[in-house]
């Protein structure tokens, strides 16, 4: 019988792949920010609203499919501490949509921000680990960073889980260190991200 991890695992392959053709062409200039708030296509609202109505599908009442949850609770995440009260989701999401119109800031830097503040906000009722990852790796392709989309950092912080959740429950606290301390990470794990693919793509051409 399927349950509720076949929908995590479909949720998370369309959502993937939504990225991938969101992903700017090779060559094209990267869009993120450039005074609207964009991330690549689309603004940050709307991007959010359709990753995660990919993301949640089959796991949340179509009603909040895309939706920010507002007065309805969560228990997402669960490991980051509780999550920010619902009436504070709309404010957080337009200062996050702000900042990413008027930074000037490195994509790696805006992709980890972005990431954290998503983590730490849950925005909606489930599948904010996945909306927050597809848009961090998004805002490093669009950014310039990636512009091949190749260096997957999903597969870095997967084999660190507990690394990953600690980290991100820090820089939720906004302590400068353990923020500088999530920065970091975000930063290894696309670096390493890179260097996997690039492995893999020499074992696959000298066979």
């Amino acid at each position: 019988a399927q349950g509720p991890t076949d929908d995590v695992v479909r949720g998370a392959v369309r959502t993937h792949a939504a990225v991938e053709r969101l992903m700017p062409d090779l060559g094209a200039p990267g869009r993120v920010g450039d005074g609207r708030g964009t991330i690549g296509p689309l603004p940050l609202g709307q991007l959010l609203a359709r990753l995660h109505t990919l993301a949640a599908a089959g796991r949340v009442p179509d009603e909040e499919l895309g939706r920010p949850r507002g007065d309805r609770p969560t228990a997402d995440l669960a490991g980051l501490g509780a999550a920010p009260a619902g009436s504070d989701v709309g404010h957080r999401l337009a200062v996050l949509t702000e900042l990413v119109g008027r930074t000037g800031a490195p994509a790696g830097v805006v992709a980890a921000v972005l990431h954290g503040e998503l983590l730490a906000l849950r925005p909606f009722t489930a599948a904010n680990g996945v909306v927050a990852r597809a848009v961090a790796r998004l805002t490093v392709s669009a950014g310039g960073l990636d512009p091949t989309g190749c260096a997957v950092a999903e597969s870095v912080w997967a084999d660190a889980p507990l690394v990953y959740q600690a980290t991100a429950a820090g820089f939720a606290t906004g302590d400068p260190d353990r923020v500088a301390a999530w920065l970091v990470l975000c930063a290894d794990a696309v670096a390493e991200g890179a260097t996997r693919s690039a492995r893999l793509a020499d074992e696959v051409l000298s066979h």
